[in-house]
């Protein structure tokens, strides 16, 4: 069944109980893991909940609650629901969720899931609670700081290169003018000149 079907039939008067509708009762833990935390091969990224959710600024990570009740509801209707998303005339993602609330989809499922969803909240807030803690921990602040430091530190190459352009502006250097440059120094230092 598609999406399309289902909001068809809704506008033609139709009760959600009528349409069909199965939902899993239980999905399997790796299904769990995968829809909360994502994953990701060489061909497929697929975000999870967490990824949806969880937002960095200025290197500390903190959930975006918005986000994750609409990656929730989406990533369960998903999931649990035996319908697939076709073109239907939701233009964005986040019309999706609201329709999925509006249409009285989402009550409806969340009804059949029962204690299963009760099970999957709890996974989802225990996994978000270990990402932001891995995340804004004193080491990762400071692996994070320490890296960024790296980066800025030159390559070897780099520093031969600087190197040889040192000394060949040092050679170059006309050694008349070291008492003007010295002056200009301390006129810019604002130094009294002797």
């Amino acid at each position: 069944m598609k999406l399309s079907e289902i909001k068809t039939a809704l506008e033609m008067g139709n009760k959600l109980e009528s349409l069909g509708i199965e939902v899993k009762p239980y999905l399997p833990i790796i299904s769990k893991t995968l829809m909360i935390l994502g994953y990701k091969d060489k061909d497929t990224t697929q975000n999870g909940i967490i990824d949806e959710c969880i937002k960095i600024e200025n290197g500390i990570a903190y959930i975006n609650h918005f986000k994750k009740d609409m990656a929730t509801v989406c990533a369960v209707i998903n999931w649990y629901v035996n319908f697939e998303i076709d073109n239907i005339d939701i233009p964005e993602y986040y019309m999706v969720y609201d329709y999925y609330i509006t249409s009285g989809l989402w009550n409806y499922v969340k009804n059949q899931l029962g204690n299963e969803y009760e099970v999957l909240l709890n996974l989802i807030d225990k996994s978000i609670e270990e990402e932001l803690r891995k995340h804004n921990s004193i080491e990762s602040v400071v692996n994070n700081n320490l890296n960024k430091l790296i980066d800025k530190i030159p390559t070897d190459m780099q520093l031969k290169s600087l190197a040889r352009t040192l000394v060949r502006d040092f050679n170059s250097l006309n050694w008349n003018q070291i008492p003007k440059i010295k002056e200009i120094f301390e006129t810019v230092q604002g130094k009294k000149l002797e």
